[in-house]
């Protein structure tokens, strides 16, 4: 994973970039599945430390799109879901990132940075505030073999049916059309980042609230209740985790897995497109 800092230089006159540490959090010790049924029933079981954020929204890039020189007109945690995004900084520093990869819009005084997208692109882009300064060592800037691999990217939500089971069904309003306006932002609890190391394992569970999933290294297998089902979440992919009772789902990391997790309320899930399933609730 690559993940850079786009800032406005001390007198303001331009960009500058440099690596941008996150915080992620290392689950080391198995988590009790009876913790998310305990949540489910509405128990205090305790939660992570949430950075708040002033909401999720998504952008789909057409190929040959050029922003040109901007300043940031929000500070934005970027994320590439898919595509490939050439972003230069007003000292003349270029960077190619592709999905998996993040960058955090921080330079609203000056000329701004360019970003330019040679094939089609989608972002996520999460509004973080003035007072978020994360730190530590930067990540590899290479560190996973998946990365750049030619596959279709994977969009889900894993969700609840009336016979209290988990299924998937494609998470089609995620994403506006190629070359349409960006999302609205979408207000959320909060995010986090979170580390399962290989072979980390969580038995048959609900999720216990409503979590947006992104990868950004390894692979997370998540196989649901329902019809068994099991699909294999890579680098740059998303699950909108959202069932949240009933039997729920098994979670089996193969390699080190990094995640960021975005929590919503109820009320601010996406409307559902296209569900099919004879046990589907909408």
């Amino acid at each position: 994973m690559k993940s850079i800092w786009i800032y406005s230089t001390a007198d303001g006159a331009h960009s500058a970039s440099r690596p941008l540490p996150l915080p992620f959090r290392r689950m080391e010790r198995p988590i009790d599945p009876e913790i998310f049924r305990r949540q489910a029933r509405g128990e205090d079981v305790g939660r992570p430390r949430l950075t708040p954020s002033s909401g999720l929204g998504a952008q789909h890039l057409a190929a040959g799109h050029d922003t040109g020189w901007q300043p940031a007109s929000a500070r934005n945690l970027c994320m590439v879901v898919s595509g490939r995004v050439e972003i230069e900084t007003g000292d003349g520093v270029h960077h190619v990132l592709q999905r998996g990869d993040a960058f955090l819009e921080d330079d609203p005084s000056g000329r701004g940075h360019r970003l330019r997208c040679p094939s089609d692109c989608r972002l996520l882009r999460l509004g973080v505030g003035a007072d978020w300064n994360p730190s530590g060592a930067p990540l590899p800037a290479q560190d996973n073999p998946q990365d750049g691999m030619p596959r279709p990217t994977r969009l889900r939500r894993m969700y609840k049916a009336a016979d209290g089971k988990a299924y998937f069904r494609e998470f089609d309003t995620l994403f506006p059309a190629v070359g349409a306006a960006a999302t609205a932002a979408r207000p959320v609890r909060g995010f986090h980042f979170v580390i399962f190391p290989d072979g980390y394992f969580i038995d048959w569970h609900p999720e216990g609230c409503n979590n947006f999933v992104w990868i950004t290294a390894g692979e997370l297998a998540l196989e649901v209740s329902g019809d068994r089902t099991v699909e294999r979440f890579g680098v740059g992919d998303v699950c909108l985790a959202e069932d949240r009772t009933g039997e729920g789902h098994i979670d089996r990391a193969h390699g080190l897995v990094r995640m960021v997790l975005v929590e919503l309320e109820d009320e601010q899930l996406w409307p559902v497109a296209g569900a099919k399933s004879a046990g589907t609730s909408a």
